[in-house]
């Protein structure tokens, strides 16, 4: 029977009295067989989000970081006296437009991010959910 790894939990606690030892062991097995297969199916899609998460990540800490010397060299110039006000306003203004920008993205790296880490905190659960979101999605086949 094809289900998600939950239901056939489920299903094996509610037939656990009336099974012998041999079949509640090969019961376990198959929940333990697609667990595995669940857990790597997860490692996979990880995976794929690590790879579309890491460079815009490591881009944005680079931005972020220009950001601050920018406005550190500005500090400077506007202390030494050689940029008028006017300029120094608006070059502040452009820092703090890129520096928002920056802020945008980093919001949306942090979502993905704790998208990721509830998915390696449950992976089996992670996978469940998307067979019941998607059910076209082939299940693990279980005897029981």
């Amino acid at each position: 029977m094809r289900s998600t790894v939950a239901a056939a939990r489920a299903r094996l606690d509610e037939l656990t009295p009336a099974l012998n030892p041999e079949m509640y062991k090969r019961c376990q097995q198959q929940i333990a067989q697609a667990e595995t297969a669940a857990r790597g199916r997860a490692a996979t899609y990880l995976k794929g989000w690590y790879d579309d998460v890491h460079a815009p990540g490591t881009a944005a800490v680079e931005a972020v970081c220009a950001v601050r010397d920018e406005l550190r060299s500005l500090v400077d110039v506007l202390a030494a006296g050689t940029v008028t006000a006017a300029d120094g306003t608006a070059q502040l203004e452009a820092l703090q437009r890129r520096h928002r920008g920056i802020s945008g993205q980093r919001q949306r790296l942090a979502g993905a991010v704790d998208h990721m880490a509830a998915i390696a905190d449950d992976p089996v659960a992670f996978i469940d959910s998307q067979y019941e979101r998607f059910p076209a999605l082939p299940q693990p086949d279980f005897d029981f």
